[in-house]
């Protein structure tokens, strides 16, 4: 009996020891929230334009367009796919981080519409009633 519950207890402190090993958001290589959130949000807007405006022009490749779009995202977020990737996967493989992730993600979304719709309420005054 005491040979059986060795393996478990062995196999337990094993799991554990792995998990707290594990790379956390900003740390490991793996971006933060933050940084994934606005990379994330600037390749949306990347995919919209590249959808709405390159697709319109039949000169432009939509795929050598789009990438040409995440090289310069990824420029300016001073990082590289690779690292996006990378840290996308984890993001993927933790489903609690990764719904931090896109709840703030969306949080952001939710501000710039309201951002947008304020400003073009702004810019288009309703007529006086009379």
């Amino acid at each position: 009996m005491r040979r059986a519950v060795f393996p478990v207890i062995l196999m337990f402190i094993l799991l554990l020891q792995s998990s707290c090993n594990s790379p956390k958001p900003g740390k490991g290589g793996v971006l933060s929230y933050d940084q994934m959130k606005s990379l994330m949000w600037d390749m949306t807007q990347a995919d919209e334009y590249a959808a709405v405006y390159v697709k319109r022009d039949s000169t432009l490749n939509l795929q050598a367009e789009t990438n040409r779009l995440y090289a310069k995202i990824f420029e300016l977020h001073k990082t590289d796919s690779a690292r996006f990737f990378s840290s996308f996967k984890y993001y993927k493989t933790h489903p609690d981080d990764y719904k931090i992730l896109l709840d703030s993600l969306y949080a952001l979304a939710n501000r710039e519409r309201e951002n947008r719709f304020y400003i073009n309420t702004i810019k288009a005054p309703v007529g006086k009633a009379q």
